[in-house]
């Protein structure tokens, strides 16, 4: 399929996408089923065929039913980037039950604020977070924990973490380059409160499968409660559904893909918790078929030695890797043959993209993100003149620009506003608290982001500064 061509943001300039009557585990069950052989996941030279990531997320999914998990009912997963983590979010899917991902190195005051919040019945936990539970509040505490070993991963965790992104520039110019990170305990994982239920992940990998003919949830039904706004003091979970979960793929399929489905290798670079981690790596890369190798973190030894073992064909990531990449070009002279390389792009720390692009020889696609508004907007560096933009919307997508006191006065081309995004991928309200979601969704479906923006005639979002930075 052709690249769509850049639109208007009048929406009878748009392009419409079809409507996808599936929801996100039927829409992987239907990639299995045509790439069963294929390589669907690998981590540290471990690989998972597409057939075998459909069995073990059908045997962790009877494990949870048989744990008492249900379907509605809310389930943590507090993991590193790895093969389990994905199986873990998908078997939850399967049986209607909500995924929170959660980072593994969260820390213990905002985990326990997020769990008081949304009250998981259960949590897919690594044992070296085991303590992170001892925080909880008696009513925000699971009933079930199933735990996760996960030994190589605490090992090599470092004890200094280099910044990267907005965090380097702002390191920089503190005199800073690493700051300390907790070191992984020592000694046998404790759970320190009692739990009703204890389980073992691999245990219960070792279910029956669950039945073919088990019913898949609706579109309409709660898939994921993503955790990425919120204060000090409170926590918002965004809802999304697995009709969000399908439009987000199909968007972006439909805008950018021109290879054929189970054809491509992919890295994925982006943190399972995060918006582009559930959009791409989750749901997208799986359900098009790719063999996509997960990068627990962004080191660069283990890039490069992928690179010549198992160059991509698309990857997704933070400035930092792209940066990385096209000085790995500059210096070695060998740029890597990628197809598709994406990017969220954030307001006031956008780098050269475009030198970025000309070192590497291929075009960057960056994007504009968010839990609420999905992956809404992207921009083709390729593109003439629009380096300042973030691109225009994707296949179904409206956005519109409103007065900053006054959502519902639209103004006009140029002139800077409040950024309001609509389409089939827009969350559908917060967790449990319907003034912090009427304060930002309307009755119609448009989402009020946070972001300063302005339109201009041929439907280009560009991003402003706040005037705070």
């Amino acid at each position: 399929m052709a690249p769509a061509k850049p639109h208007s943001h009048d929406p009878a300039h748009r392009l419409s996408a079809r409507p996808l009557p599936l929801n996100a585990s039927e829409l992987l069950d239907f990639a299995i089923a045509n790439f069963r052989s294929r390589t669907a996941l690998e981590m540290a030279g471990t690989r998972v065929s597409y057939g075998q990531l459909g069995r073990r997320i059908r045997c962790l999914a009877q494990g949870l039913l048989d744990s008492g998990i249900r379907a509605g009912d809310r389930v943590a997963i507090v993991l590193p980037m790895s093969i389990d983590a994905v199986i873990a979010f998908h078997a939850v899917l399967r049986i209607g039950a909500i995924a929170v991902q959660h980072s593994d190195r969260e820390p213990m005051m905002r985990l326990s604020r997020e769990f008081a919040d949304y009250s998981p019945v259960a949590v897919i936990i690594a044992e070296y977070r085991l303590n992170a539970l001892a925080g909880l509040d008696e009513e925000a505490r699971p009933k079930t924990v199933i735990t996760v070993q996960a030994p190589e991963l605490p090992k090599q965790a470092p004890r200094r973490l280099t910044f990267t992104g907005a965090l380097a520039e702002i390191a920089k110019a503190g005199g800073k380059g690493v700051m300390r990170v907790a070191a992984p305990p020592k000694g046998p994982a404790q759970l320190p409160l009692s739990f009703g239920t204890r389980a073992k992940l691999k245990d219960l990998l070792g279910s029956a499968p669950l039945p073919l003919d088990y019913p898949y949830p609706e579109p309409n039904d709660l898939a994921a409660l993503v955790y990425e706004g919120g204060t000090r003091t409170s926590a918002l979970g965004a809802m999304i559904t697995h009709g969000n979960l399908t439009a987000l793929a199909h968007q972006s399929l439909e805008y950018l893909e021109t290879a054929p489905a189970g054809t491509e290798t992919g890295y994925a670079l982006w943190p399972l918790h995060s918006t582009i981690g559930i959009a791409d790596t989750l749901t997208t890369s799986l359900f098009y078929g790719r063999h996509t190798i997960l990068f627990p973190r962004f080191d660069h030894s283990a890039l490069v030695r992928a690179l010549k073992k198992n160059p991509p064909s698309v990857i997704s990531g933070d400035t930092e890797v792209f940066r990385f990449l096209a000085e790995y070009a500059r210096t070695t002279g060998k740029a890597p043959m990628i197809r598709l390389a994406l990017s969220p792009i954030r307001r006031e720390h956008t780098p050269n993209l475009r030198d970025w692009a000309r070192d590497l020889g291929w075009p960057l696609v960056v994007s504009f993100d968010g839990a609420e508004a999905g992956v809404a907007l992207f921009l083709r560096t390729s593109v003439e003149g629009r380096e300042h933009t973030v691109g225009t919307p994707l296949p179904s997508i409206e956005v519109r620009v409103v007065d900053v006191h006054d959502r519902g006065h639209v103004v006009g081309p140029g002139t800077v506003g409040k950024l309001m995004i609509k389409g089939p991928q827009v969350f559908h309200g917060y967790w449990k608290k319907p003034d912090e979601t009427t304060s930002v969704l309307s009755a119609d479906g448009w989402v009020l982001t946070s972001s300063l923006a302005s339109i201009d005639t041929d439907g280009y979002v560009t991003l402003i500064p706040s005037p705070e930075h």
